[in-house]
């Protein structure tokens, strides 16, 4: 598999391998293969090569699988669009695809993954979203939020309960019942309002 994955585990303390901060701390930095896809800083992509995979535009289509809740998919992409302060995500048919959100088989006790195309030149033009079928709507809808937050170019926050993009996910927060609800840290919000300007990147 090309590039790292980034993931949400369900089990208590589950490990994940090798995250690495960007260029700004709490950003990934990539380099873009030959094939164009999105390479982690580590094996094939030295730190000084690296850039940060920050779209071009916003905002960004997300279009669904059939066996995937749209409605809770947009309440995910909701999250960003009040964080960031403009549209950054939507769901709707057509062309351009910028975002997929598929389900599949994921290793382990993953709950989801991402994987990105692009260029030096244009930046990310495709994100792909592999998720497992989750339980329950919340369980669902936490797990996009993380993965849209990788999309827009966070990396992982370590250590912070409170953060949608901990590493780390146990199912007593996956639960229905659950009193705690990730949210992204102030400091990631800040982060992705300096990378995306809107009224600059905005889509015409």
């Amino acid at each position: 598999m090309t590039g790292r994955t980034h993931a949400l585990w369900m089990a208590v303390l589950a490990a994940i391998g090798c995250s690495v901060g960007g260029i700004d701390r709490g950003m990934s930095a990539v380099c873009w293969s030959v094939n164009d896809l999105a390479v982690y800083v580590g094996p094939g992509c030295a730190a000084e090569d690296a850039v940060l995979p920050v779209w071009q535009y916003l905002p960004l289509r997300i279009t669904v699988d059939t066996d995937v809740d749209a409605t809770v998919v947009g309440e995910a992409g909701e999250v960003w669009n009040a964080a960031v302060g403009c549209p950054t995500f939507y769901v709707g048919d057509g062309a351009p695809d910028d975002v997929s959100i598929i389900t599949g088989g994921i290793m382990g006790a993953v709950m989801g993954e991402m994987h990105m195309s692009g260029s030096v030149a244009t930046g990310p033009t495709h994100a792909t979203v592999v998720i497992r079928q989750a339980t329950t709507a919340r369980a669902l809808r936490l797990v996009v939020t993380h993965e849209l937050g990788h999309v827009l170019g966070l990396d992982d926050d370590t250590g912070i309960d409170e953060s949608i993009m901990r590493a780390t996910l146990d199912a007593a927060t996956l639960a229905d019942d659950s009193e705690v609800e990730p949210q992204p840290l102030d400091t990631d919000v800040a982060l992705l309002r300096t990378y995306y300007d809107c009224a600059g990147v905005v889509r015409s």
